[in-house]
C-alpha cells in the first residue's frame, strides 16, 4: 500500500533534485498507508485492548472467552459503532507513526546514501541501525496518541464511571494525575525489539532481488 501511495505521491519527483519535495510525499504516502490499515483494522485491534483489560481480572469476573468472542459480544451488546469509538486518535496516532516509519526511513537513505545504486551497496547493518533509530523516533513521538486512544477503547461501553469525555479531556487528566512519563512506559519494552526495523530492511532487500530477476 505505500509503495502504491508513494507512486502517486512522488511521481516524476527527483529525490536528489527536489528533496523537500521527497520527504514530503513520503511522509503522506506512509500516513495514509496506515490509515487504511487501521480503518479495516481497528475492530479487531479494538477487540484486543479491550480483551487485554478483561484478562486483568479475576477469573471469575472475565466477560470474554477470546478475541472473536469479545468483538461478538461489544457488537450484540453495545452496538457496531462502538467498536470504531476513538478511531479520530487512533487515525492521527497511526498517521504519525507510520508517516515517520515508512516516509522518514525512505527519505532518510536518500539523505544518508543517496541514490539506488548506493543503497544497494551499503551495509544492511548500517540499514538496520537506522532504521532502528527511525522506528524508535516514530513510537516516541506517537505514543501519547496512542495511551490515550487506549485508554478511549478500555472505556467504551462503559454506562458509569466514565473518566474522559474525549480524546483531549483524556490527554489532559493523564497528564495531570498520572505525569507524563504514563505516556512513554511501554516504550522500554518495545525498544528490546528490533522485528519492526528488521522489516524495513528485509522489505529492501526482497526489493533488490526482485529487481535482479526482472533484469534476468
Amino acid at each position: 500500500m505505500n509503495d502504491a501511495l508513494k507512486r502517486q505521491f512522488l511521481a516524476g519527483v527527483d529525490p536528489q533534485k527536489r528533496p523537500g519535495r521527497f520527504f514530503a510525499g513520503s511522509l503522506l504516502s506512509g500516513g495514509f498507508a496506515g490509515c487504511i490499515g487501521l480503518l479495516i483494522l481497528y475492530p479487531l485491534d479494538f477487540s484486543r485492548t479491550r480483551l487485554a483489560a478483561d484478562i486483568r481480572k479475576g477469573a471469575n469476573e472475565r466477560q470474554f472467552k477470546g478475541l472473536m468472542d469479545c468483538l461478538g459480544q461489544i457488537i450484540k451488546t453495545e452496538g457496531f459503532t462502538v467498536i470504531y469509538q476513538g478511531f479520530g486518535i487512533s487515525l492521527l496516532s497511526v498517521f504519525v507513526y507510520r508517516a515517520l516509519y515508512f516516509g522518514g526511513y525512505d527519505a532518510g537513505k536518500i539523505a544518508i546514501w543517496g541514490d539506488d545504486t548506493t543503497q544497494r551497496n551499503s551495509s544492511m547493518f548500517a540499514r538496520l541501525i537506522f532504521a532502528k533509530f527511525v522506528v524508535s523516533t516514530s513510537e516516541i513521538l506517537a505514543s501519547p496518541l496512542d495511551t490515550v486512544r487506549r485508554m478511549l477503547m478500555i472505556q467504551a461501553g462503559q454506562k458509569t464511571n466514565v473518566e474522559y469525555s474525549g480524546a483531549i479531556d483524556c490527554f489532559a487528566k493523564i497528564l495531570s494525575n498520572r505525569g507524563p512519563t504514563v505516556f512513554y512506559r511501554h516504550l522500554s519494552y518495545n525498544w528490546k525489539y528490533i522485528s519492526p526495523s528488521l522489516v524495513l530492511v528485509l522489505y529492501d532487500e526482497f526489493k533488490k532481488l526482485v529487481a535482479k530477476d526482472g533484469k534476468h
